[in-house]
C-alpha cells in the first residue's frame, strides 16, 4: 500500500509539472485565462508546488484578480519562503488595492527571508518613494546597487533620488555608473545633465558634458518635452 501511495504521489507531481509547462506555453501564446486554468490544475494535483502557486498568483495579478492573486502568492510563500517573485507580486497586489502597509509588510517579509535580494531592496525603495521617504529609499537602492552593480535600474533610480536631495557628487557617481551599463537611457541622460547644471562646484568642462548628454537624449527621443529643450538651451549657453 505504501509503494502504491508513493507511486500515485510521484505521478501526481509529474502531472502537475506537465500542467505548469503547458501553462507557460499558453502564457507565451497570450492565452492568460487558459494558462491560469492549467496552473490551477497543477496546484490541485500538487498543493506543495510553490513555483506553480507563484506563477498562478502573478498571472491572476495581471488579470486584475487581486484577491485570488494574494491567496495564491501567500500559499506560494507558505510552501517555500524563498520564492522571491511571490513577495514582489504580493507587494504589487497590495499596492494596486491601495494597501501600502500590507505592501510594505510583504516586501519586508521577503527581505527577512532573502536579505541579499537586490530586486526586493529595489521594490522596497520604490515603496518608500511612493511614501515620500527618500532617505529610506536611498538606503535600499544603495544596498541593491551593492548586490547587483551591473543592473542599471538600481543605480539610475538611486541617482535620481540623490538628485532630489541635492547630493550632487553622490548623484553624479550613481548616474554615471548606471549610464555606463545603459548609455542611452533617457531618464539617466536627463538626470545627469540636470545634476551637472545644478551642482555649484561643476566647471565649464562639466557643462560641455551636460550639453553632450542632452544632445544624445534628443537622438533617442521622438518628442522631447519642453523641459528637455530648456535643459539643452541652458547647457548650450553655459558651455
Amino acid at each position: 500500500a505504501a509503494t502504491l501511495f508513493e507511486f500515485a504521489s510521484q505521478f501526481m507531481r509529474a502531472q502537475s509539472h506537465v500542467y505548469s509547462s503547458l501553462a507557460h506555453v499558453r502564457e507565451l501564446q497570450g492565452d492568460i485565462p487558459q494558462a491560469i486554468a492549467l496552473l490551477e490544475k497543477a496546484v490541485k494535483q500538487n498543493s506543495a508546488y510553490a513555483k506553480a502557486w507563484t506563477n498562478l498568483g502573478i498571472l491572476q495579478l495581471r488579470q486584475g484578480q487581486h484577491d485570488k492573486a494574494i491567496i495564491a502568492l501567500e500559499r506560494a510563500i507558505e510552501k517555500d519562503r524563498y520564492q522571491e517573485t511571490a513577495y514582489v507580486g504580493l507587494g504589487q497586489a497590495f499596492k494596486e488595492v491601495n494597501q501600502p502597509e500590507q505592501a510594505f509588510n510583504a516586501l519586508q517579509r521577503g527581505l527577512d527571508a532573502l536579505p541579499q535580494s537586490a530586486v526586493l531592496h529595489h521594490r522596497l525603495a520604490l515603496h518608500y518613494m511612493d511614501q515620500n521617504q527618500r532617505e529610506q529609499a536611498i538606503k535600499h537602492w544603495q544596498k541593491a546597487m551593492t548586490i547587483a552593480p551591473d543592473q542599471p535600474d538600481y543605480a539610475l533610480n538611486l541617482g535620481a533620488a540623490l538628485l532630489q536631495e541635492q547630493q550632487w557628487r553622490a548623484a553624479r557617481q550613481a548616474l554615471e555608473h548606471g549610464l555606463k551599463h545603459e548609455p542611452d537611457r533617457v531618464s539617466g541622460l536627463r538626470h545627469l545633465a540636470m545634476c551637472l547644471l545644478n551642482d555649484p562646484t561643476t566647471k565649464q568642462a562639466d557643462w560641455i558634458v551636460a550639453r553632450q548628454l542632452m544632445e544624445r537624449l534628443f537622438q533617442n527621443v521622438k518628442t522631447p518635452s519642453l523641459s528637455d529643450y530648456r535643459l539643452l538651451a541652458t547647457a548650450s549657453e553655459a558651455s
